[in-house]
């Protein structure tokens, strides 16, 4: 403020107040003095925005005295006290300091082991041992690294790292795949995972997972809350776009066949299809198995009930710990290995195998518990169970569905297999309905001993058979459930693949050493992926047909996964044989299941946790990456971790690079 004063005892008063300078100024002639504040007010950023005329000296001691003037003071000091830290303490922090603290938080990370709870304790534990780490780590007492702050900066630079060498990877790929999956979490949150799949340097498949997507979270763009394809779709365009994955590479769009993702008009992936024209939609061959197995059981009315009088089981057993007790000391006194109920559900593609399985091997002592609670505990649930399952066509389904069922979940798992390969369903298939065909004439190993196990049951419970038990059983359960199984599988995987991953099989041993013309095949795999005539197409496939024959073909145990590996991983063909060699890669890439997305969905269930229900989207993402695609802690580069992390900003410390 600019005041007009004479005074010269005023001014030496004002000038000797730390707080308040007094400098002389020239305007129009007139030397007034001007009076600056040294400090400021913590509110706002100046005390008076118009000047005063006057002052009185009581009026300054009085200010002085203020709570506002010594609030100002005190800050003042603290300010002085912070800039100035530097001089009292050490600024460096070792390398080997930080690094042992990302390596800490990785280890956390890869073992799902929640990491903001028992980071510090773990740094504790080493200091037990005699490691100094949360020592080095301790600069002060402001500058520790041991904060949630802290442990999130790291954990995000551990996930960046390892999201842009695969993003580095994906783009130096000529071809690549997404699978799309969704799931809801612990906290009841719709969740869609983003995997890819690709060739590195080398020509071998990579298979990772990429982006943690909350579908229902709302786009700057989009005012409306619904998960459709649209959401979808805008979703995943905007993580490719951010992350500048070129459209043109997309060859295929892996999903589980629900509606909202193949619909003919506007799913996703015809969605997709209009960014990335020669990308093509795939049903996950698992889901397919799954759709067939599920729907011959419900298309048979007392196999749908046998799985419901299944579940009823497990619920009995699992919602009662007493129950579950009293289980367990019936096996123990029959001298049987205690095995609990195993939950059977029409969504996880090997669990009602396994559920049937374990009935059977705890049958006794099942029949036993639920006879025990509704004797003495008067349970009308428990004696209503044990009454259906002392019926003889429970337990001849019961024995029935042991026998198929294993050929079905060994089917799934071949299908789940990371290695598993588009040509290799045929024949698989195949072997599968053959084995159920015989089933139809001849029985299993299980329903063939049916008299003996009935027989065994019989010495604590009467099995209750009617006339027309068996009869029925052969005609509207065994055979039905067959046959239904049969036309399911041979209807999702038609012998004669018409689709244009049908188109695929030149690659096939068998098409290569035949003299079958399968020229129209490759026209249409080059015209659908990579726009070519067919013409030159044709005359480049006949010249790497004769080279096949005279090397490949010659090689004992001879695949179309090795013709294919062949064709990625050796560099002079892709000179002699382009199009051939970029046909093979893209066949390579192309996803036949979403078995990856659903191991992403175990790790997500095993991270989200109910303690850990409020991880937020970022925080679950970077858990997710670094425990499905983490290398070991052993092998992780923590010194571009440390690098990133010292250079991202302004810290307090210097670190001491290597």
């Amino acid at each position: 403020m600019i005041i007009n004063m004479n005074r010269q005892e005023k001014q030496q008063r004002f000038s000797n107040d730390h707080w308040l300078n007094c400098k002389h100024t020239e305007q129009r002639g007139v030397k007034p003095v001007l009076f600056v504040y040294n400090a400021r007010p913590y509110d706002r950023g100046t005390w008076n925005e118009v000047p005063c005329k006057r002052i009185r000296l009581s009026s300054v001691k009085e200010h002085e005295q203020s709570a506002a003037h010594r609030d100002v003071i005190k800050r003042e000091v603290q300010s002085v006290t912070n800039q100035n830290i530097g001089e009292v303490i050490n600024t460096e922090i070792g390398n080997d300091a930080i690094t042992a603290a990302f390596t800490v938080l990785y280890f956390l990370a890869k073992r799902r082991i929640p990491h903001t709870t028992n980071y510090e304790p773990t740094l504790d534990l080493l200091t037990q041992l005699g490691l100094s780490v949360k020592q080095d780590l301790n600069i002060c007492k402001n500058v520790t690294y041991t904060s949630e702050r802290s442990i999130q900066e790291m954990l995000s630079i551990l996930s960046a790292i390892l999201e842009e060498k695969t993003i580095n990877e994906l783009k130096k790929s000529e071809f690549y795949s997404i699978m799309l999956d969704e799931t809801t979490d612990i906290s009841t949150i719709e969740k869609m995972t983003l995997n890819c799949r690709y060739l590195n340097s080398s020509g071998h498949l990579v298979v990772k997972f990429l982006k943690l997507i909350d579908p229902l979270k709302q786009r700057d763009d989009d005012q409306s809350l619904t998960l459709n394809a649209e959401c979808i779709t805008n979703h995943v365009l905007d993580y490719l776009r951010g992350k500048e994955l070129s459209h043109d590479c997309l060859v295929g769009i892996g999903t589980d066949g629900a509606s909202v993702m193949t619909g003919k008009h506007s799913g996703v992936v015809k969605r997709l299809q209009n960014f990335a024209g020669r990308a093509i939609g795939i049903h996950c061959t698992a889901h397919r198995l799954q759709l067939a197995s599920s729907q011959a059981a419900n298309a048979v009315p007392y196999v749908k009930k046998f799985t419901s009088i299944l579940r009823q089981l497990y619920d009995f057993y699992n919602n009662s710990a007493v129950r579950m007790a009293g289980l367990m000391d019936i096996q123990t006194t029959l001298n049987e290995k205690q095995l609990k109920p195993i939950e059977p559900s029409s969504t996880r593609w090997l669990s009602i195998e396994q559920s049937v399985t374990r009935l059977k091997n705890t049958f006794v002592s099942v029949l036993l518990s639920l006879d025990h609670e509704g004797e003495e505990r008067g349970d009308a649930k428990a004696a209503g169970l044990h009454t259906l399952m002392s019926l003889w066509r429970f337990i001849a389904t019961m024995l029935l569905l042991c026998d198929i069922l294993p050929h079905v979940s060994r089917l799934s798992k071949a299908l789940q297999a990371e290695d598993f390969e588009y040509c290799h369903i045929k024949p698989l298939v195949k072997s599968t309905v053959a084995s159920l065909n015989n089933m139809k004439t001849r029985e299993g190993t299980n329903l063939r001993e049916i008299e003996g196990f009935i027989a065994r049951i019989e010495d604590d419970h009467a099995v209750k058979k009617r006339k027309d038990d068996e009869e029925y059983f052969q005609v509207h359960i065994r055979e039905k459930y067959i046959s239904t199984l049969v036309n399911n599988v041979e209807n999702r995987f038609p012998d004669e693949d018409t689709s244009i991953l049908g188109k695929f099989r030149v690659f096939d041993p068998n098409f290569l050493s035949s003299e079958e013309v399968v020229s129209d095949d490759v026209t249409k795999l080059a015209a659908q992926f990579l726009g070519i005539p067919g013409n030159d197409v044709n005359n480049e496939w006949d010249g790497y047909r004769t080279y096949a024959r005279e090397t490949l073909l010659k090689l004992p145990e001879v695949t179309s996964g090795s013709v294919i590996e062949h064709l990625c991983t050796t560099r002079s063909l892709r000179c002699m044989f382009p199009t051939v060699v970029q046909l093979a890669k893209i066949y390579r890439v192309l996803p036949c299941h979403t078995a990856d997305s659903e191991r992403t969905f175990s790790q997500l269930k095993l991270i989200k946790t109910v303690p850990r229900n409020r991880l937020n989207e970022a925080t679950l993402d970077s858990l997710i990456r670094i425990a499905t695609d983490g290398p070991a802690v052993e092998d992780y580069d923590y010194s571009a971790a440390v690098k990133r992390w010292a250079s991202e900003k302004n810290r307090c410390v210097r670190v001491i690079l290597k």
